[in-house]
């Protein structure tokens, strides 16, 4: 991970906690109101243009050493296509391309309603270079939440409180963060924090005894599966941040983790490689239910990594 910065100063919340220095029966800062939420986010999710150019340059340098001159061939022929015949229709997984993996179109609309439509088709946005797309890769990793793993080192600093993990304290937070080491475009910070005011989308966080953010995430919830939609920070702040939010998941009734796509490193936490097809089939049946995010978690002493 190359950043794990954390979120920029809100002086709003300077204030109140040097006040409360010298007021200790001063009330915690009240919720921001709508309007004031989306002026702090306008400022937050603003993208200047060095940091949209350091953003194409990564995920372009990815794109091509995983792709080469094809994938980009594929994706300038797919998305002139539907840029020809317009893309209101979500499109179906089963066709989507090989090379990139999983490329199937268009993402239009970034409304709640439309993206967990998306999710519950087995797609999920992305787009780091242009327009935001439809993805449904090949493989994906998922995890039962009683078999997911970690390292005896971050058991041993989840035990010692050197790290702590909290849920949904501070999402707008996690989609400032390089989540898989590539900044979000403004336009999905947007769209998932939409997702989180309708209570779809979901924040874990790694902190330090300073109480520093130091990793976590972000996902959303659709039926009894939960959908990770980024990560960061280094391996141990990570693991921790995984672990907790697999105990989160576990209490709540949550059949599967989803980890979109699959890396030969994600085995080691217990998560397994499923074909797209077998992917939507058990996606289907986690419809049928919804799980509880909001129920409390236990704790039980948690599983070491292989």
């Amino acid at each position: 991970m190359t950043s794990t910065k954390a979120r920029p100063t809100d002086p709003r919340g300077q204030l109140a906690s040097f006040a409360s220095l010298f007021s200790p029966d001063l009330s915690a800062e009240a919720p921001l109101t709508p309007a004031l939420r989306r002026k702090e986010r306008r400022y937050l999710f603003r993208e200047t243009a060095l940091q949209k150019l350091r953003r194409i340059g990564l995920a372009a340098r990815e794109a091509f050493a995983n792709d080469g001159v094809i994938g980009w061939l594929s994706a300038a022929d797919m998305l002139a296509r539907d840029g020809a015949i317009g893309a209101s229709v979500l499109p179906d997984p089963a066709n989507a391309r090989s090379t990139p993996d999983g490329l199937c179109g268009f993402a239009e609309k970034l409304t709640p309603a439309r993206l967990m439509e998306g999710y519950a088709c087995g797609l999920f946005p992305s787009g780091n270079i242009g327009i935001v797309k439809w993805w449904a890769p090949s493989m994906r990793a998922l995890a039962a939440p009683a078999a997911v793993s970690v390292s005896a080192e971050a058991q041993a600093a989840l035990a010692s409180g050197a790290l702590t993990v909290a849920f949904d304290r501070d999402f707008d937070a996690c989609l400032l963060q390089d989540c898989d080491d590539i900044p979000l475009p403004e336009e999905l910070r947007w769209a998932f924090a939409r997702l989180s005011d309708a209570g779809h989308a979901h924040s874990f966080e790694a902190r330090n005894r300073e109480g520093e953010l130091v990793g976590g995430g972000f996902g959303v919830a659709v039926g009894s599966v939960f959908i990770v939609e980024g990560v960061f920070g280094d391996g141990l702040a990570r693991q921790a941040a995984l672990a907790r939010l697999a105990e989160r998941l576990k209490a709540g009734g949550f059949d599967m983790i989803d980890a979109k796509r699959w890396y030969d490193d994600l085995g080691a936490f217990g998560f397994k490689k499923v074909p797209r097809e077998d992917y939507n089939e058990r996606l289907a049946r986690a419809c049928v239910r919804a799980a509880n995010w909001r129920a409390p978690a236990s704790q039980p002493s948690l599983r070491r990594a292989a």
